[in-house]
């Protein structure tokens, strides 16, 4: 697995990035890219997925998530299997 990754200053300009609904969807979606693997996947659930981007965080539930994982779906961010 990677050590660590660099986020493009394309992102901010991304068609599919701005049909998120909020920041904090936005954020996930960033947040994301730093836990997944070498071929881009990670586990789809949002309990743990909640806990790993979130840690400290007691106002993100795993319904949060589970929508904003849902939405960059939506829009071809993310493909769930």
């Amino acid at each position: 697995m990677a050590r660590g990754r660099i986020i493009s200053k394309t992102i901010p300009a991304n068609k599919k990035m701005a049909l998120l609904s909020c920041d904090t969807a936005r954020l996930t979606y960033l947040y994301l890219n730093t836990q997944v693997d070498d071929e881009g996947r990670i586990e789809g659930d949002s309990f743990l997925l909640r806990s790993l981007l979130f840690p400290r965080d007691e106002t993100k539930t795993k319904e949060d998530v589970e929508r904003w994982l849902q939405e960059m779906h939506d829009v071809g961010l993310i493909i769930r299997y």
